[in-house]
């Protein structure tokens, strides 16, 4: 499960109330959850803006669980 998946599944935000935030398709959002399509640069920069997720967390270049533990101690979210 892709770490995007998970983080809206823990945190009760559905796809489409995400892409409505966003102003894209619930389509594009599932695929971009899903992986079958990449994450652009402006939905990359929203997610930052309106919830701190970092590039490196929402491509899936770090860990869900590692990623989450830094946050919560206020370090810097590592890049694998």
């Amino acid at each position: 499960m892709s770490n995007m998946k998970r983080w809206l599944r823990e945190n009760g935000i559905t796809c489409s109330a995400l892409a409505r935030q966003m102003g894209i398709s619930s389509t594009s959002v599932i695929q971009k959850t899903n992986s079958k399509t990449h994450w652009r640069y402006c939905d990359m920069s929203f997610l930052y803006d309106h919830y701190g997720l970092s590039a490196d967390f929402v491509q899936d270049f770090v860990p869900y669980d590692i990623y989450m533990k830094s946050t919560k101690s206020q370090d810097v979210p590592i890049c694998v």
